[in-house]
């Protein structure tokens, strides 16, 4: 596995498998993102890291690609919390004289 499923952060609910068998079946294979058929994942409607529970409510059909890739980036970007940078202060050099035009050569 790879991207979410297989990071430590997160650990999928007891029965699972049964849990996202039976959405599947209850969705018809229909993805609740685009409306076609064929749906093979199983979706947290508001996810996990947001508040939203396993409950069967919050579970749809839903295809692994486009259609997850796209939702799961669009929620990294809009959970990410690291603030922008502070803008540096603006600190002029005082000028200098150019080492070949100075008095002394």
């Amino acid at each position: 596995m790879t991207g979410w499923a297989n990071s430590q952060s997160y650990r999928s609910p007891r029965g699972w498998k049964a849990i996202r068998k039976r959405i599947l079946t209850r969705d018809a294979g229909i993805c609740y993102i685009c409306g076609l058929d064929g749906a093979n994942e199983v979706d947290h409607i508001l996810n996990v890291a947001a508040g939203g529970g396993h409950n069967d409510e919050n579970l749809a059909a839903i295809h692994a690609h486009p259609c997850h890739a796209l939702k799961t980036k669009q929620e990294a970007r809009a959970n990410k919390k690291t603030p922008p940078l502070p803008a540096l202060p603006s600190t002029k050099r005082r000028k200098e004289a150019h080492p070949g035009l100075t008095a002394g050569n």
